[in-house]
């Protein structure tokens, strides 16, 4: 009993590192760069939408896992305030930094 206690502590540490990770690599690569700047390194918005002062770009990613049954998705939401990302935020369940690609979808 103790030893099934312990691997699913690790993997639920571990599931916490790589959001954690994918939350820092997203932070220290977007946060600060232009509109042209992010339209160029993600291409066109899934969806955008805007108030009086600011924008919000959706980056959805999404891709059908055959080895575990179960479609794996992604959606960044880029907050610009005059130009610039102030702000990202994400929701899916894989939002996750892998070492390969970020996204691997």
């Amino acid at each position: 009993m103790k030893k099934i206690f312990i691997v699913v502590s690790f993997l639920l540490l571990a599931a916490c590192a790589t959001e954690a990770e994918y939350r820092r690599y997203v932070n220290n690569t977007y946060i600060g760069m232009s509109e042209d700047e992010l339209l160029a390194a993600e291409g066109i918005p899934t969806k955008k939408y805007s108030t009086k002062n600011k924008k919000y770009f959706d980056y959805k990613r999404s891709y059908y896992d055959r080895s575990i049954g179960k479609r794996l998705t992604c959606t960044n939401t880029y907050i610009l305030v005059n130009g610039m990302v102030e702000d990202v935020t994400f929701r899916g369940n894989n939002c996750v930094k892998t070492p390969d690609n970020i996204f691997n979808m």
